[in-house]
């Protein structure tokens, strides 16, 4: 796909370039692959790209960073520093979520930690436990309490039963009962009259876990397809579903991947019979990309997450302190992720243009091969019955798992590379401080279920020294 205008001249200009660097090598042997299998070729021609519909150029997407410190008073403390250093958005991380961390607040503090915030002036984002519906309507009848109108506060409840029961296994029912539940808890939280969303469709309970791009946005529609299917209006139940994806330091797997999620999300509501709109799209950075060797460089891979999320067009991102892995990070860890994020909105202003990836011959077939091998992956889910049937038969984690493999083969030969763990290791690491927190042992009770095989997190163990990634 050539842009009109185009000089082809120039192209075979910049290939007898290539040709004369490689000395009679072919320029095939430049052309990568992905973990989907979509070929990257070194060269491309600009291509007809007439701009994705996203976040408009101009403005800012929402710097949505965690508050996640067991105690009510630290995370009260944490909240006013997101505030107070530049957070748009603040996560409210329930213990016991799924994306946790193995932290998390306990809700009935939250007149502690949120009476200070001016509550329509931030969006406000719930990371609930496995009682997602408790933990929803805490934080509703929290915020009727406050002299602040509902409908001018802006929040998402996070109602998420299929990345519950892919992080855990359990479920309080089975797929229509759960569906069931969820048109229920929609109607209670609705009638509340916030902004925002009451559902989540996210993804990053498969990228963390090892799945491809693909993978993780074919999860994503089945997860959304499952939110349209509770409750009798579908398409209001597709306005009111969050979009979630995870960002890691491909920057060009990631900007086409947020390009992709927006491709897919458009011909989802088209086969639907309902009239396109712009989504909520969340990216929070890749917990499997961070390593617990010569983790300071971590921060590099921050910055082209956020890069890559930023420039695909993401409506919100969480930035993760580069020392996760090591423990609960300190205000030092948490400071520097938020300004990943408010330099690169505000000094290098990344906002100000929508969808600057359009017309990139690279940019462009990457986005529609991976909208092919995502759209493929997510009607396989379907015909397994939906995201929930997928779970219990094993179908998700098979692939899941298959991916993993691949990728850990791929870093233990030598084919790819992690700085600083795999290769250029430090002979002695630089000493990283963590704060004194233990994690939370929170295990599944509450009357739920086991129905699947609970898709395991990325290994921590790779890479020498005795140490793990």
């Amino acid at each position: 796909m050539q842009a009109t205008g185009f000089d082809a001249t120039e192209f075979e200009r910049w290939r007898a370039l290539v040709d004369k660097a490689l000395r009679g090598a072919p320029i095939e042997s430049l052309t990568s692959q992905s973990d989907e299998g979509i070929a990257i070729d070194p060269l491309y021609a600009p291509a007809d790209g007439q701009g994705i519909a996203m976040r408009d150029g101009g403005t800012p997407w929402i710097v949505a960073q965690r508050v996640d410190h067991p105690e009510a008073e630290a995370a009260y403390a944490q909240t006013m520093a997101e505030l107070e250093g530049g957070a748009s958005g603040l996560v409210l991380v329930s213990q016991g979520a799924a994306g946790s961390l193995g932290y998390g607040i306990d809700l009935q503090a939250l007149p502690s930690i949120l009476d200070d915030v001016l509550v329509d002036a931030v969006r406000l984002k719930l990371e609930p436990s496995p009682a997602r519906a408790r933990d929803a309507r805490a934080l509703a009848a929290y915020l009727d309490g406050r002299t602040t109108p509902n409908a001018h506060i802006a929040v998402d409840f996070g109602l998420d039963p299929a990345s519950l029961l892919a992080s855990s296994g359990g479920l309080r029912g089975d797929g229509p009962s759960t569906r069931e539940a969820q048109a229920r808890h929609f109607d209670q939280l609705a009638e509340h009259g916030f902004k925002g969303t009451v559902y989540r469709a996210d993804g990053r309970v498969i990228h963390n876990g090892g799945g491809t791009d693909a993978d993780e946005l074919a999860f994503v529609l089945a997860s959304l397809v499952f939110a349209m299917k509770s409750g009798d209006d579908s398409a209001l139940s597709a306005q009111k579903t969050m979009l979630g994806v995870a960002a890691d330091a491909d920057q060009f797997a990631g900007i086409a991947k947020l390009r992709a999620i927006r491709l897919l999300h458009a011909k989802l509501m088209e086969a639907a019979g309902i009239a396109p709109f712009a989504p909520h799209i969340h990216a929070e950075t890749s917990t499997r990309m961070l390593t617990r060797l010569d983790p300071h460089v971590n921060m590099l891979r921050a910055t082209t997450a956020v890069f890559a999320a930023a420039v695909g067009g993401a409506d919100s991102i969480t930035a993760l302190p580069f020392s996760q892995p090591l423990g609960y990070p300190d205000p030092f860890a948490r400071r520097t992720a938020r300004n990943t994020q408010l330099v690169l909105m505000e000094e290098s202003h990344l906002h100000q243009v929508g969808d600057p990836a359009a017309g990139s011959g690279l940019f462009e077939s990457y986005t529609q091969a991976l909208c092919e091998k995502a759209w493929k992956a997510f009607q396989a889910i379907e015909r397994e019955g939906g995201v929930i049937e997928a779970l219990v038969s094993g179908h998700i984690q098979q692939k899941v798992k298959a991916a993993r493999a691949d990728m850990i083969e791929a870093f233990e030969s030598g084919r790819r590379h992690l700085t600083g763990t795999t290769i250029f290791q430090l002979e002695t690491e630089y000493p990283v401080d963590v704060e004194d927190v233990a994690p939370i042992n929170f295990p599944l009770k509450n009357g739920l279920k086991t129905y699947a095989e609970p898709i395991a997190p990325w290994p921590r163990n790779l890479g020498s020294k005795g140490a793990s990634s």
